[in-house]
């Protein structure tokens, strides 16, 4: 019994050794990552998302670069474009040469190769709501802006009240080709079908591939009673909107009956980032404009 106590009291030590070196360790590399916030003065930020993360914690005025896509607030479009659909233009990087570089892991693999540059790579998640969180207090932390910490939380906020289930069914198209040949629509675990469940919908399509590439007959089979088609266009107009609603018309399914087709446009529906919200409450109302 003795000897059993002894190795208690032993493997105790050691768990406990262990547990105040890991929060010891990830204190320090919190503080590590302080100190050399402390020092950051110009961001080229490579993601459209992490860019208007930035920009609504208040740090739009360190921002020299951004990507090619990255159109909001408008000041934002007069930066030079330092990345894009064929990777990140390194010449045009190097020639501003700023203290750190914001991405999100679409850029982790070339972190070596900035790194090597002279500037310090950051990579934020946004995923989901709480990605967004979280990202926008940790960019808060590590340059040191204060005062936002309220309104992080406020916009976090909208999206723990959540609608009670109203029992039906949706899908959300985030793209198509060739007519209704090609629907490629939110699966689950992504930001989209987590918007739907806040909203208070089920996501129609139950299986597991993140954005899956439907046909027609496989929309009939689904028969969802909802459909929510986004659109990065800020400017659509009515006849378009017309045109692409009596497309949708030929398929026989629920939404189409109880005229439950929502297009929703503009240039944030595909960023997951602070305005998110405004996609939110353009599901919740089953706002469609201008039809």
């Amino acid at each position: 019994m003795a000897v059993f106590r002894k190795r208690f009291i032993v493997l105790s030590i050691i768990i406990f050794l262990v547990v105040i070196f890991f929060v010891l360790a990830e204190r320090s590399c919190r503080s590590h990552e302080n100190i050399k916030g402390s020092d950051i003065r110009t961001i080229a930020v490579l993601m459209q998302s992490i860019q208007e993360m930035l920009c609504y914690i208040g740090g739009e005025d360190l921002i020299v670069a951004v990507s090619d896509h990255s159109v909001y607030p408008e000041n934002i479009r007069r930066l030079p474009k330092v990345a894009g659909f064929k990777g990140i233009d390194y010449e045009a990087l190097a020639r501003i040469s700023p203290d750190a570089v914001f991405s999100n892991s679409v850029h982790d693999n070339d972190r070596e190769r900035l790194e090597s540059l002279g500037m310090s790579y950051y990579s934020f998640d946004d995923k989901s709501v709480k990605d967004i969180k979280e990202s926008m207090l940790r960019m808060e932390r590590l340059l040191g802006i204060k005062d936002n910490e309220e309104k992080i939380l406020t916009f976090s906020d909208v999206f723990n009240q959540k609608t009670p289930e109203n029992g039906e069914d949706a899908i959300v198209v985030v793209g198509s080709s060739d007519g209704l040949k090609n629907i490629y629509v939110a699966g689950n675990n992504n930001i989209f079908s987590e918007l739907l469940k806040i909203a208070g919908y089920k996501n129609g399509y139950k299986g597991n591939v993140e954005y899956p590439a439907l046909g027609a007959e496989d929309l009939m089979r689904i028969d969802p009673e909802n459909i929510f088609i986004l659109d990065e266009r800020n400017n659509i107009k009515k006849e378009e909107k017309v045109r692409m609603i009596k497309e949708w018309q030929k398929l026989d399914v629920k939404a189409v009956k109880r005229k439950n087709i929502f297009i929703i446009n503009g240039d944030n529906v595909f960023i997951p980032g602070p305005r998110i919200i405004d996609l939110l409450e353009k599901i919740k109302k089953k706002k469609s404009e201008d039809i």
